[in-house]
């Protein structure tokens, strides 16, 4: 007797990572309780038949979205041991998928934002498609009132903004009027949009130029005009000279990574936001040692920075910023990821033979590979396992690379200031 139990749960698909490396953040499982929120359909005893075979029937309930159902086979053998066996069914209201990789998502204006395109199904095959990018860019519009109650906005309030390293400024009026801001509002504005046709492999590219720096956005629509999901869009930043439009500061002085993950000999590419326009600030790595020091000069109140990620920075460094502002020292950093992959190895198993009978002797031969493709002597342990026993229990090993490969170090390099200590103090106001 075999026991079959249907479970439910709300499908949301993944998005897919940009890096493809799958030893780098393996997947969590969800055990034999499947995903979060799996609500249990139904549960039912059918018999084999003389082949071991049985059929089982499921009609899956209307749904407003889309939704996976996981099933699950439970034996008992004549010694008590439990198998089970598993797999998975997705209802979707959409025959496609696109997953988007732009390479990071923080630009310079004049660049081009070139876009990889994979189409897929539901389960991930690849699959040819037609459908729409369009890129949107998010304006903001302000409007305020100066000391003397006049509405100001647009081109005049870019040029009254423009002497002034923080806005607005402090009153200088004896009745204590200053600036105020009566309105605030964002607008979606189209950029470009453009046809694309992935073939049988679902690979496409796309590329759009950037004119304008500003928050943007990259939908994807199939050919029906279905919008994309939440996992089918980018965000991207694109900074100019001048980064009014972007909004970002609001008092924080922050890094935003272009992408979290940077192989060895790749630019470290980051966005900094000061609270202060036209700050200087110094930006470094600090991974297997300090390097990439630098000052970064602003003109608006944010810039973007490229530092080189070297091999000794693996398994991850940090991009830290410093600045002065008001006889104050302000410090931020963010941890970025360089994987070791100049010590995983790739290991290549091919048998002499497809099938063998019971007692049948075999050869393989195992090949060990560097991250170049180049052979590299190793030593290899090599087991064989009856199938079957995986049933009963999975292999606990998981990738080795995601373990010895992965390490965690600290942030070695601190920034101490002696500003706000007693014996210094603030030049006198005049």
């Amino acid at each position: 007797d075999v026991e079959v139990s249907v479970y439910s749960s709300p499908y949301n698909r993944p998005q897919r990572s940009e890096d493809e490396i799958p030893w780098l953040e393996q997947e969590q499982s969800g055990g034999d309780y499947g995903p979060p929120g799996s609500q249990a359909l139904r549960r039912e005893t059918v018999r084999t038949d003389e082949t071991g075979r049985a059929e089982f029937s499921f009609q899956p309930p209307d749904s407003p979205q889309d939704v996976e159902y996981r099933f699950e086979a439970r034996v008992t053998d004549a010694s008590r041991r439990m198998a089970l066996g598993q797999a998975r069914a997705l209802v979707s209201r959409r025959a496609s998928y696109a997953d988007l990789s732009a390479g990071g998502k923080v630009l310079r204006v004049g660049e081009t934002l070139n876009v990889k395109v994979h189409v897929t199904d539901a389960y991930g095959n690849p699959q040819g498609a037609k459908g729409n990018l369009t890129l949107t860019r998010t304006e903001t519009k302000e409007t305020w009132l100066d000391p003397d109650g006049n509405r100001v906005e647009g081109e005049a309030l870019r040029k009254a903004k423009a002497p002034y390293a923080k806005f607005p400024p402090p009153p200088k009026r004896n009745d204590g009027k200053q600036w105020v801001r009566i309105a605030q509002r964002f607008e979606e504005v189209k950029v470009q949009q453009q046809e694309i046709t992935a073939g049988s492999s679902g690979e496409a590219t796309a590329a759009f130029p950037l004119g304008a720096e500003g928050p943007y956005a990259l939908r994807w629509s199939d050919s029906l005009g279905n919008a994309g999901t939440q996992a089918e869009q980018l965000s991207i930043l694109v900074v100019g000279t001048e980064t009014e439009p972007l909004r970002l500061s609001a008092g924080a002085f922050q890094i935003i990574l272009s992408k979290p993950v940077v192989r060895a000999g790749e630019r470290v590419r980051a966005l900094i936001i000061s609270p202060i326009r036209r700050s200087n600030v110094l930006v470094g790595l600090d991974g297997g040692g300090l390097h990439g020091f630098h000052v970064a000069r602003m003109k608006g109140d944010a810039a973007v920075v490229d530092v080189e990620a070297v091999t000794k920075d693996s398994p991850c460094a940090y991009l830290s910023a410093d600045m002065v502002s008001g006889f104050k020292l302000l410090s931020t950093s963010q941890k970025v990821t360089v994987p070791a992959m100049h010590r995983a190895l790739k290991v290549k198993l091919d048998a002499d033979r497809q099938e063998y009978l019971p007692r049948q002797k075999g050869t393989w031969r195992v090949t060990t590979l560097d991250a170049g493709g180049a052979p590299v002597a190793a030593e290899v342990a090599l087991g064989v396992a009856d199938e079957s026993v995986y049933a009963i229990q999975k292999d606990y090993a998981k990738d080795p690379r995601a373990t010895f490969l992965t390490w965690q170090r600290s942030q070695l390099a601190i920034t101490t200031s002696a500003l706000d200590r007693a014996y210094i103090k603030p030049p006198p106001k005049v």
